[in-house]
């Protein structure tokens, strides 16, 4: 599917059609659509400016699970972490 913003929210551009192309023996996903300036997709209120701000998506799948990120404090320890691990490497291996 090929969903498009309007400045506040996102829709399916239905009229958007997908197919795989050959570039150089390598196949590469294209995306087909007609833009008119002023309508329909066109985000940008000036008069021949077609602003597009999409792109492609994929549904979401029901059951969809979040996956869990580091809260403030293990982010920050982390990152000293990190940070102590790359002096120890920098001196050991110096540029």
């Amino acid at each position: 599917m090929y969903r498009k913003f309007d400045g506040r929210d996102y829709f399916d551009f239905a009229s958007a059609r997908f197919a795989v192309r050959d570039l150089a023996g390598t196949g590469v996903a294209v995306a087909t659509f007609e833009l008119r300036d002023g309508e329909l997709g066109d985000s940008d209120p000036r008069s021949g400016v077609i602003g597009d701000p999409g792109g492609p998506a994929v549904p979401a799948r029901s059951g969809a699970v979040a996956v869990p990120a580091l809260a403030g404090g293990p982010l920050v320890l982390l990152a000293v972490l990190l940070t102590v691990l790359g002096g120890f490497a920098r001196r050991r291996w110096p540029a």
